[in-house]
């Protein structure tokens, strides 16, 4: 059954009870947001800065809310978009009882799944590689009285920065960065990683202006899971032929954290047994704590 009402988007109503209800408004105000340029970028000289928006579809295109019993069984869901009229403010009714609010907001493409057997359900872009999400869940006692309820939004995927010291050389036509291992879904009740992870290739051509310099840094958003995971890096030529290729262990990327990955890819080219070492920062609210992660580097 559903119900279209422009102010407050489509509602799916999951589990249905006969008993008085009493109205719920929950408004999302803002949501914490270190906001970042994810972009191809050659001589990268400004760093992301921290932003609070007061207007959620000003930023993304699509929120979930979703409610959940005390036992975790999906309830309902009503669904948003940035067209709908007062985005970000939810109006509900419930009966009396316990329940757990879920909600997520995200670009397009964002798929909210609610289910009573995947701990209330789940949430992802159908394996089209994550975009900025974010999520809150916190618990709601319904009594014998309306309620309203402010909620902040926060940040559940990372940010992987790739960057290479080395100069580019002149045959140098794409960098694909692998990753064996990013989150394929996340539940709502948790935000955790669901259904184990997944390799996502990302393809970014090399533009004529960085070829010949150092400092060539490109960057993707991921799932952000909270184990380790492997990075390949390769760059071939306009025809496919690989001209470097490094590989690397225990790199980890959390949620509202920006993981930066920088070493020199191409020096020593010819020497295939050499080796380089690749410097892994983890910049929590950009505050930088260095880790250290050696990359075997294979020359063509």
């Amino acid at each position: 059954m559903f119900s279209c009402k422009k102010d407050r988007g489509p509602v799916n109503f999951i589990k249905g009870t006969s008993a008085k209800k009493h109205a719920v408004t929950v408004s999302v105000t803002n949501f914490r947001l270190t906001r970042g340029t994810f972009a191809l970028r050659h001589k990268l000289s400004t760093l992301a800065s921290s932003d609070t928006l007061a207007n959620i579809a000003s930023y993304v295109d699509q929120l979930s809310y979703v409610v959940l019993d005390s036992a975790f069984n999906p309830v309902k869901k009503i669904s948003q978009d940035s067209t709908s009229a007062n985005m970000g403010t939810i109006t509900d009714s419930l009966a009396a009882g316990t329940y757990y609010i879920c909600i997520v907001a995200g670009k397009n493409g964002l798929a909210v799944t609610p289910s009573a057997a995947l701990l209330g359900g789940t949430y992802d872009y159908s394996g089209k590689g994550w975009q900025d999400t974010f999520w809150a869940q916190f618990q709601l006692i319904i009594g014998d009285h309306d309620l309203n309820r402010m909620v902040t939004l926060h940040r559940v995927v990372g940010k992987l920065e790739v960057q290479l010291l080395d100069n580019i050389p002149a045959n140098a036509d794409s960098l694909f960065i692998t990753i064996n291992g990013d989150a394929i879904q996340k539940t709502l009740l948790d935000s955790s990683f669901f259904f184990g992870t997944d390799t996502v290739t990302f393809k970014v051509g090399i533009p004529a202006s960085a070829k010949g310099q150092p400092n060539f840094t490109v960057d993707r958003l991921i799932g952000a899971i909270s184990q380790s995971f492997t990075v390949t890096l390769t760059c071939k030529d306009s025809g496919g032929n690989v001209i470097a290729t490094a590989n690397g262990n225990s790199v980890t990327c959390y949620a509202n954290e920006r993981t930066i990955l920088s070493g020199s890819l191409f020096t020593g080219a010819g020497n295939n047994s050499s080796s380089q070492l690749f410097t892994v920062r983890a910049d929590t609210a950009w505050n930088t704590t260095p880790n250290q992660v050696n990359f075997g580097l294979r020359r063509h």
